[in-house]
């Protein structure tokens, strides 16, 4: 299986964004969501599932089955767009053997105990250490909403803001 795009974002699929991304990415055969808490919940499931554009496939997984799928499919053409909440599941895929070399970081909201990093990202100390970890596996993480933005590096912002 082939991640046309992998994509941090805690609102997983959500209108203008994920059309914007699946339009700039070129051929992509399904939205592949990683993450636990849908996994088991078949209702935010069904509202994930129609909040995709009609016709496009969508699977929701869970990070341990997400590890699984690519190894039984690392031969498949299939291009998927891999979506997660945040940085400690994609640091978990990568740890399985994901083929993850680029992340984009859409957003990450605001909350107790979190920071903000940049307009549309907020982060916890946890997120940071995540993050930095990822960055450690020579993963390149760029903070872009939508594809018409400008990108800007993590690693960088991290170091000019000391975080």
């Amino acid at each position: 299986m082939q991640i046309a795009l992998a994509r941090i974002d805690d609102r997983l699929i959500h209108g203008q964004v994920v059309t914007a991304w699946l339009q700039s990415i070129g051929k992509c055969d399904e939205i592949l969501i990683c993450d636990d808490k849908a996994r088991k919940d078949q209702f935010l499931q069904n509202v994930l599932k129609m909040t995709a554009p009609p016709g496009m496939s969508i699977r929701v997984l869970s990070v341990d089955e997400t590890i699984a799928d690519f190894q039984a499919k690392a031969n498949d053409s299939r291009r998927s767009l891999l979506l997660v909440r945040g940085p400690a599941p994609m640091l978990r895929l990568l740890e399985g053997g994901a083929p993850i070399s680029f992340i984009n970081l859409g957003g990450m909201g605001a909350g107790p105990g979190r920071r903000n990093l940049h307009t549309s990202v907020s982060v916890s100390e946890e997120d940071v250490e995540h993050f930095r970890r990822i960055q450690g596996k020579g993963v390149k993480v760029e903070i872009k909403m939508v594809p018409s933005d400008r990108g800007v590096d993590l690693a960088t912002l991290m170091d000019q803001r000391g975080k």
